[in-house]
C-alpha cells in the first residue's frame, strides 16, 4: 500500500564492458526492493526490503589490484560534485540473498574464493559515526588454489554475528559470534 513501494526486477544482467558480448560479471534471476516513498523524498534512505534470488557474482582482482566490477561501473558519468551530506543515514531493514554465488579471483595469486549462499539474511544501518551489520548465513565454501582445490573444499558454512564499525575510532567491533564449519564450532568476539 502507498507509500510503500514495491519494484521486482527479472535477469539482471551486467558485463564487464558496454558490449554484451563481454563477459557476465553479474546474473540476477529475480531482485526485488520495497521502501517507503515519503521516507525517501524527506531524505531519509531507508530501504525496508531486498531479495535477490538466483544468480552469481564474479569479482576478478587483476594483477594490477583493480576490480572488474569497479572498472564495469566506472562508466557511468560521474558530475564531478564530491559533495557529501555529513548527515548521511543508509537504513537496510533486511537483505535476504538465495542460492546467490559469489566467486572472486586473484590474477595475481590465482586463488579464487567462493561461497554459494544457500541462505543469508543481514540488516545494514549507517549514520555519521557507526556502520552496524548483522549477518546470518548458510552457504558452501571452497577455496581453489592455482586451481587444485584445497582442505576448504565443499564445506558447509554457518555465520552468525553482527559487526559495528566506528568511524571516528576506526575500529570494528565483533559481538559474541559463532562460525560453523562442517559441524566444527567456532566462536569470536573481539
Amino acid at each position: 500500500l502507498f507509500p510503500y513501494i514495491s519494484i521486482d526486477f527479472e535477469g539482471i544482467e551486467v558485463f564487464e564492458t558496454k558490449d554484451s558480448e563481454g563477459r557476465q560479471l553479474l546474473y540476477l534471476h529475480d531482485a526485488y526492493v520495497g521502501f517507503d516513498f515519503w521516507k525517501l523524498i524527506g531524505g531519509t534512505f531507508e530501504i525496508k526490503s531486498i531479495k535477490l534470488d538466483s544468480g552469481y557474482l564474479r569479482l576478478v582482482q587483476h594483477t594490477d589490484g583493480s576490480f572488474n566490477i569497479v572498472n564495469a561501473l566506472s562508466s557511468v558519468k560521474n558530475n564531478g560534485s564530491s559533495e557529501e551530506s555529513s548527515d548521511f543515514k543508509f537504513d537496510l531493514k533486511t537483505i535476504r540473498l538465495i542460492n546467490i554465488d559469489l566467486l572472486k579471483l586473484n590474477e595475481e595469486t590465482n586463488v579464487l574464493v567462493e561461497a554459494f549462499i544457500e541462505d543469508a539474511q543481514s540488516s545494514i544501518s549507517t549514520s555519521k559515526k557507526h556502520t552496524y551489520i548483522s549477518l546470518d548465513s548458510r552457504f558452501i565454501f571452497n577455496l581453489i588454489n592455482d586451481g587444485d582445490t584445497t582442505f576448504l573444499h565443499h564445506k558447509n558454512v554457518n555465520l552468525l554475528t553482527q559487526l559495528d564499525f566506528d568511524a571516528t575510532e576506526n575500529k570494528l567491533k565483533i559481538s559474541p559470534s559463532e562460525v560453523v564449519i562442517q559441524n566444527a564450532l567456532f566462536l569470536m568476539e573481539g
